[in-house]
């Protein structure tokens, strides 16, 4: 239970992490009905979230009886959830998803005019259709006046069938508090501890200004703990080598990507990139940097087609991410690491080349064996020391990030 809980709880869209986990879950665990990859979506969604709900919280009971369920951290995470992603998108992905079973015809194909034009008559729709759908929703909530119409449907959706999250964290942190946690496992007890004396639910006086008091405390533990969440920027890039470095190259410069929220993910190439950025623009309510090498001219055109006024573009003029590493550096980490068997000084970089080529003919030279850029990455991490390891490039690059993340608080 805890992996999926930590599962549930990563840097993912939710309509997408809560499939995968609520899948898998029922796929494992059902006998009768039986639930495959076959018939998943042959069942209506509320159906799926009270199986799941059934399982989990049977599970935590028979874990200990005593462990009763406070929804207030649900509650919370749900506030999370849209202040990180587009409820507009989350909502219209539950409405499009293939367990959503349409017994009647609705207006909802047009969210977008229905949420100007008449959003009383779209959030009665949407209730009475999620009710046809086996969920058990009532609107009549005055706590959530001060949310606009598809936070309020989103709320009434996430606390129907809840999961005892509150006692899972609760019997793990009296039970393993000897084992090292993930860190997002760590910040969810912080929370659950936090949330229970505030007492959240459906029926709390000012519950706009309570989740926002804690959502602030919960940027005060991030920083505090390295915690990663709530997220704040996310930052996408090519590869390895990037993902790896980057960080250590921006706490060098007094930016801790754990203590200030940035979400950072190599791609896998630049195409790659554009994919995950079409992917999540529209998704996610978080700024976000695109990080290119020099040849992804015509990706970054792409992009640059969609981007939004919150997001920028970087594109490496120079080349690639090892184009822009200090040749002290490159030639301080080959020779901590291949010290014994090979001495490498600047004047045997050749800087007309491309810096991977050139690090691919020192090696064979040198009898290093193949060039790998992921190893060389682990290298170059480990010899990262101070200011004077950061090119002016890489310097531009962490000014970008800090000037994003001040801009989005």
């Amino acid at each position: 239970m805890l992996i999926a809980l930590e599962r549930l709880s990563r840097f993912q869209y939710l309509p997408q992490k809560q499939e995968r986990v609520y899948k898998e879950i029922l796929i494992k665990n059902t006998i009768s009905p039986k639930i495959s990859l076959k018939n998943y979506h042959n069942f209506q969604l509320g159906t799926i979230n009270k199986l799941v709900q059934l399982i989990w919280n049977t599970s935590i009971n028979l874990l200990d009886e005593s462990l009763k369920q406070d929804n207030s951290i649900n509650l919370y995470l749900a506030y999370e959830e849209i202040r990180t992603f587009s409820v507009y998108a989350i909502i219209k992905d539950i409405l499009t998803s293939e367990n959503i079973k349409y017994l009647k015809n609705y207006d909802l194909i047009n969210l977008d005019s229905q949420i100007k034009s008449s959003p009383d008559k779209l959030e009665s729709q949407i209730i009475e259709l999620l009710k046809e759908n086996n969920f058990n929703i009532t609107d009549k909530y005055s706590s959530l006046k001060d949310f606009d119409t598809l936070s309020r449907i989103y709320f009434l959706y996430s606390q129907n069938y809840p999961l005892n999250i509150s006692g899972l964290l609760e019997y793990t942190e009296k039970h393993n508090s000897n084992f090292d946690l993930p860190s997002n496992i760590n910040r969810l007890i912080w929370l659950n501890n936090l949330v229970k004396s505030a007492e959240l639910n459906l029926e709390t006086n000012n519950l706009f200004e309570k989740v926002n008091i804690i959502f602030n405390k919960a940027e005060k533990y991030r920083e505090k703990e390295s915690a990663k969440y709530p997220a704040k920027l996310l930052i996408l890039v090519e590869g390895a080598t990037e993902e790896k470095l980057l960080p250590i190259f921006a706490e060098k410069l007094g930016i801790d990507f754990d203590k200030k929220g940035i979400q950072l993910i190599g791609a896998g190439g630049k195409n790659q990139v554009a994919k995950l950025y079409k992917k999540y623009y529209q998704k996610l309510n978080l700024p976000v940097l695109i990080i290119l090498d020099a040849d992804a001219v015509e990706i970054a055109e792409e992009i640059t087609q969609i981007l939004r006024e919150k997001d920028q573009l970087f594109l490496i003029q120079e080349g690639e991410f090892e184009d822009i590493l200090p040749i002290n550096l490159i030639c301080k980490s080959i020779n901590t690491f291949h010290g014994l068997t090979a001495q490498v000084c600047p004047a045997e970089i050749q800087i007309d080349l491309p810096m991977v080529h050139t690090l691919d003919i020192l090696w064979k030279e040198k009898g290093l064996g193949e060039f790998d850029k992921v190893k060389f990455a682990r290298i170059v991490a480990e010899n990262i020391k101070d200011k004077r390891d950061i090119s002016p490039i890489l310097s531009q690059i962490v000014e970008i990030i800090d000037k994003m993340i001040n801009n989005s608080s």
